[in-house]
């Protein structure tokens, strides 16, 4: 009964208060869709630039330390082979004189 007594400027009323319902949740559902891809689209270009910063400070890092282990084996080993070659000439040369020493005693006492 109550669908036959409704006059046409009434059903008119009804469907543009449905159709306006339905064009809210539309551009409702297409903002939630649209402000989700941009959450998404920005989640996920910070979560690439922090890895790539992470990956560039862990090989600056790595470089660092790569270098500075270079250098310090570089200088260590300089060090150690001026000083074995310093004890080296040192003891050639006191063998040296050593047995200088006893060429020129041992020829004095023959011609003594």
């Amino acid at each position: 009964m109550f669908i036959s007594r409704m006059t046409m400027n009434q059903w008119s009323g009804l469907f543009c208060v449905e159709v306006a319902s339905a064009a809210t949740v539309v551009v409702l559902v297409v903002v939630v869709v649209v402000v989700v891809v941009v959450v998404v689209v920005v989640v996920t270009i910070v979560y690439v630039v922090v890895v790539v910063v992470v990956v560039v400070a862990v090989v600056a890092v790595v470089v660092v330390v790569v270098v500075v282990v270079e250098v310090v084996v570089v200088v260590v080993v300089e060090v150690v082979v001026v000083e074995v070659v310093e004890v080296v000439v040192v003891v050639v040369v006191v063998a040296a004189e050593a047995k200088n020493n006893n060429n020129t005693s041992s020829s004095t006492s023959i011609k003594t």
